[in-house]
């Protein structure tokens, strides 16, 4: 793990860089960077690494259709990606998914293997059949090696993929890299975070957030656990489910930096031995 000073020194000054707001947390990085991206793609999750060899992980892809103009403003011509992962079921996890496939070619597409009778979830998965893209189901206990970097599934078990409740259902996983490890969470609940917190070291420099912002979810006792230095809330204006909630922002505050979608745009972390810089795309 990373030590948790890495966000001391943070300058609270912004200015317009290729668009983006800019936060120097550290001095000038090199360019093998891990680059973390919380894209704003409204009341729904998609995030985007980049890891250092080159390869690129889509993790969700919100709904509606602004996934492929976050993504073409991060990737700009380069139509390949090499995984998607959907963590659950759930449209405003995998909406996105279908108008991306017209867009970009995909290596493979990672599914806990949680079904929904949703004639979008099955028309996802119709057309990533017909395009014969691959599809990996995986599970708590798994493991995916990129270069240097190890993501590790904790959830779901197979217990877990009983639930009546998709949430439950979410792919939860640590990315361990060597600039920093973040902490994916998809739409778990504090229940939930408190079987992970008994069973795995859950600390992280980076926390997506989990279910928005919810007040159900990112108990005092799994923020202790996770102990991170900047977390992300990925969530849109005005939504209808008062996300993310005011206890649990005064939660987050208490124990990091937190940047959120609806307020700061996409948020991008570039990332080098536990030393990141970070831009928003709005002030």
């Amino acid at each position: 793990m990373k030590q948790k000073n890495i966000l001391i020194g943070i300058l609270i000054l912004a200015f317009a860089v290729d668009g983006f707001i800019w936060f120097e947390i550290f001095a000038q990085l090199p360019q093998n960077a891990t680059i973390f991206s919380f894209l704003d793609v409204g009341q729904g999750d998609a995030e985007l690494v980049e890891f250092r060899n080159g390869s690129r992980l889509l993790i969700d892809a919100g709904p509606g259709t602004k996934l492929a103009q976050e993504l073409k403003s991060a990737l700009g011509e380069n139509k390949y990606i090499d995984l998607a992962l959907v963590t659950h079921p759930e449209l405003d996890h995998f909406g996105g998914l279908s108008d991306a496939l017209d867009r970009y070619t995909l290596g493979a597409v990672i599914f806990s293997g949680r079904d929904r009778d949703a004639l979008e979830w099955e028309g996802l998965k119709k057309k990533i059949e017909t395009m014969n893209i691959p599809v990996v189901i995986l599970k708590a206990g798994d493991k995916i090696r990129i270069g240097e970097t190890v993501i590790d599934f904790y959830s779901p078990t197979s217990m877990l993929m009983q639930s009546a409740e998709t949430n439950d259902t979410s792919l939860v996983f640590r990315l361990d890299s060597p600039d920093a490890d973040v902490l994916y969470t998809g739409d778990i609940d504090s229940k939930l975070e408190a079987r992970l917190i008994k069973s795995y070291d859950l600390a992280a420099d980076i926390l997506k957030v989990p279910h928005h912002g919810s007040k159900y979810s990112s108990s005092a006792e799994f923020l202790a656990a996770v102990n991170p230095a900047l977390t992300v809330i990925e969530v849109g204006s005005r939504n209808s489910y008062g996300h993310p909630a005011r206890e649990t922002l005064e939660r987050l505050e208490k124990f990091a930096q937190v940047f959120r979608t609806d307020r700061d745009g996409t948020v991008k972390i570039e990332a080098v031995a536990g030393k990141l810089r970070l831009f928003t795309s709005r002030k």
